[in-house]
């Protein structure tokens, strides 16, 4: 199941940890929550080695998981086929996984981390900007999450 709706995704996971990806042309950041989605755990990055190839290394070095979060730019306007990629990459981790995904914006991401590693040499910066950008997708849609609960923790106080 690949969807972009908050909670069917989080009805779909249930419970357990969840991994954020964020899929670049060369290297692939991953973050990892704690189990009880509150803050990120791990993050790493490897070397893109097709999208089969990158699924299946996710689910070896993170067995246990019960939903993937995949960052696209929702605001990406140009026509030059990474949309499609990230959807295919998406499709591939679905069918490899058999886990829910849930498509987030990240359209900001990696620029935000560049931002914040401005002062770090180009080796510096590329061995580290993947894999905080995935952390800063996780860590959005954490805080999503845990509004999201607040939320509807309070409506059914209110009942």
């Amino acid at each position: 199941m690949i969807t972009f709706d908050l909670q069917k995704f989080l009805n779909a996971i249930g419970t357990g940890r969840v991994v954020s990806i964020d899929p670049g042309k060369r290297t692939i950041g991953v973050a990892v929550s704690d189990p009880e989605l509150r803050y990120v755990q791990n993050y790493f990055q490897f070397t893109s080695r097709g999208r089969g190839a990158d699924a299946f290394h996710i689910m070896e070095v993170v067995p246990d998981f019960s939903g993937i979060i995949v960052g696209t730019p929702f605001s990406h306007t140009r026509d030059n086929g990474w949309l499609h990629s990230i959807d295919k990459f998406a499709q591939k981790l679905s069918e490899v996984t058999k886990k829910p995904i849930l498509m987030c914006d990240e359209s900001s991401s990696t620029s935000e981390v560049m931002v914040l590693l401005g002062s770090l040499s180009r080796s510096r910066q590329k061995k580290w900007k993947d894999k905080i950008a995935a952390c800063c997708i996780l860590e959005k849609t954490l805080c999503t999450i845990m509004h999201y609960n607040l939320c509807n923790q309070r409506r059914l106080d209110s009942v």
